[in-house]
């Protein structure tokens, strides 16, 4: 295979993980004369305002060409034409954005670059397993955090805390989308897509044990426990997401 056809293999298996399981993951878009920030965002279909806010952006009037303005939910560097008009830009929250962060500050009833303006919003909190999957604990271990608000931050699944090793099974029959450390953050991360628009994530491992286009079973063996990433220690961060959407995984899940 040559460069060009891995690079093109490469952009299509990322651009699956981002439809399937969405995520903060972006690009860094180089701001080019004459481009303003509503033709960026209107150029990446994401909210003006969630793009002023992700960028800590003082006053959305002043970018400047060179500037590197952080994009997220793609990994395609978009060619926005220049403009002539621009419309008032709103006054961004300064609330601070960690874009590498697994666990992503979000207002619960914020704008969600995921979710097309104009229509609504997923409860994030109850969207719940409304196509009867059921999936497995992928860990035998503790719950240490659990999905929603946690202090500021809006935890997206839950952190199942285990010895260092210690295996983590596939949660449900399915293809491995993605299995690899690209996503600065998660460490070493799988992804796993499921029947009904679901993936799971396991994140932060040891080392992966399988490889994208992997097809494995429920209870399958497919990464150690590790602290990868940002992680402060040994545990298995656990995400559902169902048509790109976090859910609580304790909806899909056996209670413990």
């Amino acid at each position: 295979m040559n460069r060009a056809a891995f690079r093109l293999l490469c952009l299509l298996i990322f651009c699956v993980l981002i439809w399937s399981c969405g995520s903060t993951f972006g690009v860094y878009h180089t701001v080019q004369r004459g481009q303003t920030l509503y033709s960026i965002a209107k150029a990446y279909n994401i909210p003006m305002d969630e793009l002023a806010r992700i960028n800590d952006l003082d006053d959305p009037n002043k970018i400047q060409a060179g500037q590197k303005l952080f994009v997220p939910g793609t990994l395609e560097v978009k060619h926005v034409n220049p403009t002539v008009g621009t419309r008032p830009h709103p006054t961004p929250s300064k609330t601070p954005v960690n874009h590498c962060n697994p666990t992503p500050e979000r207002r619960p009833d914020g704008a969600n670059p995921f979710v097309e303006e104009g229509k609504p919003r997923p409860d994030l909190k109850t969207l719940g397993s409304d196509c009867g999957l059921k999936l497995a604990w992928p860990v035998n271990g503790t719950v240490t955090s659990r999905f929603g608000m946690r202090g500021s931050r809006f935890h997206e699944g839950v952190d199942v805390a285990a010895p260092e090793g210690t295996a983590i099974s596939a949660a449900e029959d399915g293809t491995v989308i993605y299995a690899g450390s690209k996503f600065k953050g998660y460490g070493n991360i799988v992804v796993i897509k499921h029947d009904c628009n679901v993936a799971t994530v396991y994140a932060h491992n040891q080392r992966n044990l399988v490889s994208e286009g992997d097809r494995v079973r429920k209870g399958q063996l497919i990464a150690r426990v590790g602290h990868t990433g940002r992680a402060t220690g040994p545990h298995c961060h656990f995400e559902v997401r169902k048509n790109r959407v976090p859910v609580n995984p304790e909806n899909f899940l056996p209670k413990r």
